[in-house]
């Protein structure tokens, strides 16, 4: 059984952001989205793992990293960028959801970048609104009155899109601790898209190759969303997981894992 240990690199504020490390071969930094903390990759760690050195963080106000007094979604920018700088590289990144939206931030000052992919993130269209600001204002009730369960229940159900039995799964991984404890920065998550999700990027600067992970089965809105970010690459490609929708880290982790294998195995051949 593979060993896995922490290491904290500091970030351009200071912030001490926690990374989890296992695994043998190219870095693979794997960046998770909303609600979640490093666990939320349990199930895909071990698939990985024999042919790549697997870092996964825990985003600052989550797990063993730290958190600033003030957020601003610039700041776990900086974060990835810390940690893609203390892997020993070429490094490739991966991006979940809101993961996806800081990894794309994050890949033009990537100096050694060698390839990104995105599942079901990035930046937005103009005018887009993930959750309605009265939605933010209830978690943040719900969360304030100490129902941090029925919070995370309510986003998954809402936002994620999650029915009951795919809700049901969820809770019963050992990461939903997790996701309970982190729920409090949904709402601020949120808010900043709501600002800044639309912020251009400057994807000319990204030369390596990209990959856009989609689900089968996300609704068609989101889906066209997030493959027309196609358009702002050099390399692109979209692969779609027949069957899935935005977890399938959960749901399905080794059709993950082996979509990024595949993927990471053609640009080492490469």
């Amino acid at each position: 059984m593979m060993q896995t240990r922490c290491e904290t690199v500091a970030s351009t504020d200071g912030t001490p952001i926690a990374v989890w490390i296992t695994g043998e071969g190219p870095s693979l930094l794997a960046i998770h989205g909303t609600a979640a903390d490093h666990t939320a990759w349990d199930r895909v760690i071990p698939l990985l793992a024999p042919t790549m050195t697997v870092a996964v963080i825990d985003r600052r106000g989550r797990g063993a990293s730290g958190d600033a007094e003030r957020y601003e979604i610039e700041r776990e920018v900086d974060d990835a960028v810390a940690v893609a700088a203390a892997l020993p590289g070429p490094v490739h990144v991966y991006g979940h959801s809101f993961g996806g939206y800081v990894a794309m931030h994050a890949a033009p000052r990537i100096p050694n970048l060698a390839a990104l992919t995105l599942y079901e993130g990035g930046i937005m269209p103009a005018g887009m609104e993930l959750a309605p600001s009265t939605f933010l204002d209830d978690l943040d009730a719900l969360v304030a009155a100490g129902q941090r369960e029925e919070a995370l229940e309510a986003f998954m159900r809402q936002n994620v899109g999650l029915d009951p039995a795919g809700l049901d799964a969820l809770k019963a991984q050992p990461s939903w601790r997790g996701r309970v404890d982190a729920v409090h920065t949904i709402s601020r998550e949120l808010r900043a898209l709501g600002v800044h999700g639309a912020d251009p990027v400057p994807t000319k600067d990204v030369t390596a190759p990209v990959q856009l992970l989609v689900g089968g089965t996300t609704d068609s809105m989101r889906r066209a969303w997030f493959e027309s970010l196609a358009g702002l690459f050099q390399d692109v490609r979209v692969t779609v997981l027949p069957g899935q929708g935005h977890i399938a880290h959960v749901a399905a982790p080794e059709l993950l894992a082996g979509a990024l294998l595949e993927f990471v195995g053609q640009r080492a051949a490469g």
